[in-house]
Parts: C-alpha cells; structure tokens; sequence
C-alpha cells in the first residue's frame, strides 16, 4: 500500500513534465509563423506580467480551500484550451500577445502547486512514520520531460513535425494530465473534506514577507533560474549560431533532463548530512561554469557538454528549492510560499529578454551568457533552520 502513492505522484509530475516539454517549441513557434524580434521581445516581455500576477494569487486560492488537486485541475484545463486555440490565434499578434500571457502565468502556477502538492505528501508520509522520499517522484518529472524531448527530435527529424503540432500535442497531454489528477482523489491527504479553510485574514500571506530563510531564497533563486530559462529560450539561436537545425532542441531537452535524475538522489544525500547550504553553493557555482562553457562554445559538442552540467547542477537546485521553501514556511501557506518564488524568478529574465530580443538588439547572445554566468551565484545568504515554523 505505502508504493501506492509514490507509484501516483511520480507518474503525475511524469506527466505534466511530458506536457511542459512543449514549452521547448514556443519561440521557434513564433518564429515559424513570422513573428519579428521585436514582437517576440513583447511576448516574452508581457509573460512578465502575469507571471507576477497569477501564480501568487492561484497559490493564496489553494492554501485557503486546502485542495491543491482541485487548483491544479483548473489549472490544467485551462493550459489545453489556451494551447489548443494558440494556432488559430497566430494570426493576430494581439491575441497571441494575450494567449502566451496567459499561458506561462498559468504554466507556472501548474509547476508550483504539483511540486508543493507531492512536498506536502511527503512530509505528512514522513510524520507518520513513512520512509518516503521526494527524489524519486521527482525523477519522474526529469524522466518525462527528458523522453518527450528525445521523442519531438525524432518527429521533427524523421517526419518533419511542426511546431504547430506540437502545441496542439502539448494540450491533448494537458487533458491527460488533468485526467490523472482527476484521479488522485484517495491520494490528496490535505483535502477539503479534512482540514479547516482558511480565510485571507487567518491565512496572513504578509508574513512571508518578514521570513529572513524565505526572502533571502526567494532572491537567490530568481538569479539561479534566470540562467536556466534564458538557456532555454534562446538555445534555438545557439543552435544556429554553432550551424544545427533547432530541429535538435528536443534533444537538448532530453540531454538536460536525463542527467538531472541522479543529480536528485546525491541532493538527497547531501542535504540529509551536510543541510541546505553545500548543495545551494556547488549549483549556483556550477551552473555560472555551465554559461561561461557556453560563451566559448563554438562546436555543437561543446554545447552538449554545457547542456550537460546545466543540467545536473540546475537538477539540484530543482530539488532543493521545493524542499527549502516546505521546511522553512508556515505549512498552511506552502502553495502561496511556492507560486511566489515561482513569480520572483521570471522579471530578472524578462529583462535579458528586453536586452537580446529588443529593436537595438542591446547585448549579443554570447555576452548575455557571460553575463549571467557572473549574476548567478552572487546571492548566497541563505541560513539554515530547523522545522517548518
């Protein structure tokens, strides 16, 4: 019975990891369907603004009805519809404008609840005396995101699959990740029908802001993120610049996430001997490595190797970062704790967005690797504490 839910929450976040591995085709996508720099530069610019605004207030939704399942199930039916009527809306940069918005506020929200969700679980499987561990549902999430990108290069390659197509599979994946939270009913012990719901005013979300651990993270971990995204939405330019088709970003993907799963297991390890802080310093420190190998990479072979090391040393920080927020937040603002840290990382990228895909083009590519390579392990005030208080 106990490798019942550890069987559910692997294959959930497998899911939804498999569902996110579309986001790999956005950029590309716009540029498909002859979208200039600068209107690109809007789009990415604009996600901004709702990733700001939705996932905090999605998160303060969640911790008062106490049914991180229910949110999460809104929020996948949503992410197929948006992503489903993307193509048709193509044509009007308004409305993808608006659209792509909407999609990545209501991407991040997804990410960070299904997270926090299986945190909880653990944690409430631990208090009673369970020997379950995070890692390994985590993996499921790497494991999924890495066989669908191998899984897209190999469409693209062999049967010339279009970035279109891919957005209409990453919404049909929606509806069956949403199908299989449907499901998890038995699985959610802090469900509604268990625990109190709150209301905004005994919930005081305010005293996050006065939660030195919390803050502090939250701040380095924008700085740590910001390098991952930004690697993200212009490996299709790196690509190019080295002379391989973007046709090769699935395998990217794969190569980043495969190499995360055992990254989980030795931050496990670590972080039961030596706490939060050894893990938290060999990432940021790494992942600065992995961007300068990029400014010099003038082979596709040294991109790989990149690829690479960002994606064992941002796999640690993927494990961490869930695990740090959880131990060092009061529990019943988890989800809020969670969607905020999920907010804080995206303005720092947007404004690398605004340098690289903006009118005067103000940074080149390889000079804005540089330079979050040295922004990224800047911040590291981050304390230990025990409990969650």
């Amino acid at each position: 019975m106990r490798k019942r839910p550890v069987i559910y929450y692997t294959l959930m976040l497998f899911i939804i990891s498999v569902m996110f591995a579309g986001e790999l085709f956005y950029v590309p996508h716009f540029i498909e369907n002859g979208y200039t720099d600068q209107e690109i530069s809007l789009i990415l610019s604009l996600q901004a603004a709702t990733a700001i605004l939705f996932p905090p207030l999605i998160g303060v939704i969640s911790d008062k009805v106490r049914s991180k399942r229910l949110v999460l199930m809104t929020g996948l039916i949503l992410y197929s519809a948006l992503l489903a009527m993307k193509p048709v809306l193509i044509g009007s940069f308004a409305l993808s404008l608006l659209s792509a918005a909407l999609i990545n506020g209501d991407g991040s929200f997804i990410a960070s609840i299904s997270e926090t969700w299986c945190m909880e679980e653990v944690s409430i499987a631990n208090s009673r005396g369970s020997d379950m561990s995070y890692s390994p549902i985590r993996s499921g999430s790497s494991f999924g995101y890495a066989l669908m990108g191998l899984i897209y290069t190999l469409l693209a390659a062999r049967a010339g699959l279009s970035n279109t197509s891919i957005m209409i599979m990453t919404s049909a994946l929606a509806i069956t990740a949403f199908l299989i939270v449907l499901l998890g009913k038995r699985f959610e012990t802090v469900s509604i029908h268990e625990q109190k719901r709150y209301s905004l005013k005994e919930l005081r979300p305010t005293r996050l802001l006065r939660n030195y651990h919390y803050i502090t993270f939250i701040i380095a971990y924008a700085l740590m993120h910001s390098s991952i995204s930004f690697g993200q939405n212009y490996l299709s330019q790196l690509l190019e610049d080295v002379g391989m088709s973007t046709s090769y970003l699935g395998m990217m993907g794969f190569i980043r996430a495969i190499v995360e799963i055992p990254s989980f297991f030795l931050t496990q390890r670590l972080i039961r001997k030596k706490g939060y802080t050894l893990p938290i310093v060999i990432s940021t420190v790494m992942m600065a490595v992995s961007n300068l190998l990029t400014v010099i990479a003038g082979s596709f072979t040294l991109v790989v190797i990149a690829q690479l090391l960002l994606g064992f040393f941002s796999g640690m920080m993927f494990l961490f970062a869930p695990m740090y927020i959880y131990d060092h937040v009061p529990n019943n603002l988890s989800a809020t704790a969670q969607t905020l840290a999920s907010r804080d990382r995206k303005p720092a990228l947007r404004l690398s967005d605004r340098a690289i895909w903006g009118k005067e083009r103000v940074l080149p590519l390889r000079d804005s690797y540089s330079d979050l390579s040295h922004t990224v392990p800047a911040f590291q005030p981050c304390r230990e504490k025990k409990g969650n208080g």
